[in-house]
């Protein structure tokens, strides 16, 4: 008798815990709509980058205990002169919400990102990236910049409006195989392989904690020469995220370890160097 008792009572449980969920299901599902987060995602980025040229592909979700949310083709290029210039691109990248900071919004977002490809190119009169936030010397390019980013809404860093929301929102960003190529004002031009980066607890109203922990490739070509170094980089430190979007400013503080350099002209073992950068 007790038995069955206990069973029923465990039955009961089970039950309540199965509607629980379901309305706890039905009641994220309806709070999630992939294309409002996709208008928001290009507003925001095009509040952070007015002359920038931004397109982001389609958005599906999953949901379990956590919102995985799969977004496709980001692209972000800068206008110049006819060209256009890539500044950051993905084939696809996934995003993954607890449930309880939907309810709460509030908590911790994990981003992963494999794969993408990141382009900085030098400017007479600053580079791509600081040209596309708006943030360049002013005259004849900048004035073609100013006109390409038109009502886009060119807020600086330090004023741009970011919703209230994500003073509560945490986020940890994942990436991983990223090259990074670069194009000098003098012509020079190269790729950077990055093999990991971890940057912890991005939020607007505290500093963000960062971490390189990778073997690096640096290739280059002068006059169709092939240079090529390899490295380990290992870089820990901290963004004033806070004090940037208040003032523009950007500091960081971290420290700087590399070893295992390898390159033709270096015979041997190589030294390990060690820096603090602030």
């Amino acid at each position: 008798m007790k038995k069955s008792k206990l069973a029923i009572v465990f039955s009961i449980l089970a039950l309540i815990f199965i509607i629980g969920f379901s309305g706890l299901y039905f009641y994220v599902s309806t709070k999630i709509s992939p294309e409002e987060i996709r208008k928001l995602t290009i507003s925001e980025l095009q509040k952070i980058f007015p002359h920038a040229e931004i397109n982001l592909g389609k958005i599906d979700y999953s949901i379990g205990l956590t919102v995985k949310l799969k977004a496709e083709a980001l692209s972000m290029k800068y206008p110049r002169g006819g060209q256009k210039y890539n500044l950051f691109e993905v084939k696809d990248f996934n995003v993954y919400i607890p449930i309880m900071s939907i309810i709460k919004t509030s908590g911790t977002i994990r981003i992963a990102v494999e794969n993408p490809k990141l382009g900085y190119y030098e400017f007479t009169n600053g580079n791509s990236w600081t040209l596309a936030m708006g943030k360049g010397k002013e005259g004849a390019a900048g004035a073609a910049d100013k006109s390409a980013g038109a009502g886009a809404g060119g807020e600086s860093p330090s004023t741009m409006a970011l919703p209230a929301i994500m003073g509560q929102i945490f986020m940890n960003l994942q990436i991983s195989n990223m090259v990074v190529y670069y194009e000098s004002k003098d012509q020079k031009r190269g790729n950077i392989l990055i093999e990991k980066m971890l940057i912890k607890n991005i939020n607007i109203n505290t500093a963000t904690a960062f971490e390189v922990s990778s073997a690096l490739t640096f290739s280059s070509r002068e006059k169709e020469k092939l240079n090529e170094i390899k490295l380990y980089l290992l870089a820990i430190g901290e963004v004033a995220v806070d004090q940037y979007l208040k003032t523009g400013d950007l500091k960081v503080n971290s420290m700087v370890k590399i070893s295992n350099i390898e390159h033709p002209t270096i015979k041997g073992t190589s030294p390990t160097i060690e820096s603090k950068v602030d």
